[in-house]
């Protein structure tokens, strides 16, 4: 079983700690997912889908807008990663004592902590710890049709590390659809998913049919 405290929206100059007391043990859960927030700048993805809604057209500008923001994203990007690697220090010291596994989350937006770097940072500086990754099938694909860093590369960086994914499909910069309602290839990560924990983790606008069509799917894909 795995749980999924927020561990703060915005990295703040004093670590504001999850729930794990009761998320971890109560929920008798082994993995703590854990979202390690975003630097202190405004979402981009509204002008990212707006952008992407023009096709061809706005493509360009689309380019010239991920650009623009991975530059605003650096201005402060390091003052959010120290005070992740506080943050993870002092849960990872918790997670040891009580049993538990940490998973840091791939995010799915561009101002969101950690990008490819940051989380090869991450697990290097805790090598040997209680703490892994997690893949989430759907942020990855959002981010590689921004053009940045995505899709199964991270699994291929981090698979040594890999604690579990969170399966949904997406479409351009759409996710957390029913599997089979984007663009995700899933029999390429057949070989990856049976060997971990698996969560499909869908939008509550999906349909119950879509969603059993989609597991049915899945099965179908892994199982043969």
């Amino acid at each position: 079983m795995c749980c999924r405290p927020w561990t703060g929206r915005c990295a703040p100059p004093r670590w504001r700690m999850p729930g794990i007391p009761w998320s971890g043990q109560e929920l008798e859960a082994g993995i703590v997912i854990l979202h390690l927030g975003h630097v202190d700048m405004p979402s981009p993805t509204p002008l990212f889908r707006q952008l992407h809604a023009k096709g061809e057209q706005g493509r360009g500008d689309l380019e010239s807008a991920v650009t623009e923001q991975l530059a605003l994203r650096a201005v402060s990007q390091r003052r959010h990663l120290d005070a992740a690697l506080f943050g993870l220090e002092r849960l990872e010291r918790e997670a040891e004592r009580r049993g538990l596994w940490l998973a840091v989350e791939n995010p799915g937006q561009l101002h969101e902590i950690p990008d490819r770097a940051e989380m090869a940072f991450i697990l290097q500086e805790f090598k040997g710890a209680r703490i892994g990754y997690w893949h989430d099938v759907g942020h990855a694909a959002v981010q590689a049709n921004l053009g940045l860093a995505g899709g199964n590369a991270l699994l291929k960086d981090f698979g040594d590390r890999l604690l579990g994914l969170d399966i949904h499909d997406a479409q351009g910069l759409e996710d957390h659809l029913a599997p089979g309602q984007g663009a995700i290839d899933f029999l390429a990560l057949k070989g990856v998913a049976p060997t971990a924990v698996r969560v499909v983790e869908v939008a509550g606008e999906v349909q119950r049919d879509d969603l059993r069509r989609g597991i049915a799917t899945l099965r179908a894909l892994w199982e043969a």
